[in-house]
């Protein structure tokens, strides 16, 4: 996807072993929201705006290092998905409920 090989020094492999358990964990997060929605309300939109905020963080990222659509495809997917979750968890915590 258009990096270089990195020489393996064990601080960096510490901390990106670290950010994949991390991101495991919010995955899995997620997951039990999905299940419970109603238990878990306040925490899912806790994640919508965790959502966002990543998506916003990995967009000026984008920026800043000067990432090209046509080199590096992958990280237009990673601010869409990013958007869409949050957005979409907060149009249907927010939404008005059907009350009968």
């Amino acid at each position: 996807m258009g990096a270089q090989e990195i020489e393996y020094q064990p601080l960096l492999g510490y901390w990106l072993k670290m950010a994949s358990a991390t991101f495991g964990c919010l995955g899995l997060m997620f997951f039990v929201c999905l299940l419970n929605p109603s238990k878990h309300y306040l925490t899912s939109r806790l994640l919508a705006f965790l959502s966002i905020a990543v998506g916003i963080v990995i967009l000026v990222s984008s920026f800043a290092n000067e990432l090209s659509p046509s080199r590096h495809p992958t990280y237009i997917a990673d601010i869409v998905f990013c958007f869409l979750v949050g957005i979409t968890i907060i149009i249907t915590n927010y939404a008005p409920k059907n009350r009968t």
